[in-house]
């Protein structure tokens, strides 16, 4: 199950397990849908020289499949809200 969970997370999705009793029963994975206008913005804000980061509490593995679909340039994931104005570029 855990190359399962490995392959949901590179296709951007957030991995839960199910157990009960302590036996694993199964694994589940939940994606937020990508907003279609989102990719063009993106391309747009590229034309005009523009680098794109996302700040993120997801998982490294998810986060960065999102932004290879998006072309974002740079991604920090993992993060907690109080972490994230500290990875902003100054």
């Amino acid at each position: 199950m855990i190359e399962q969970a490995e392959r949901l997370r590179s296709d951007g999705q957030t991995v839960m397990f199910l157990a009960v009793d302590g036996r694993l029963l199964g694994i589940l994975g939940v994606v937020d849908p990508i907003k279609e206008s989102s990719a063009q913005a993106i391309r747009l804000l590229h034309d005009d020289g523009i680098q794109v980061m996302m700040l993120t509490g997801d998982n490294r593995a998810t986060a960065e499949a999102v932004g290879r679909k998006l072309g974002i340039d740079r991604i920090e994931a993992d993060l907690f809200p109080e972490d994230k104005i500290e990875s902003f570029p100054n």
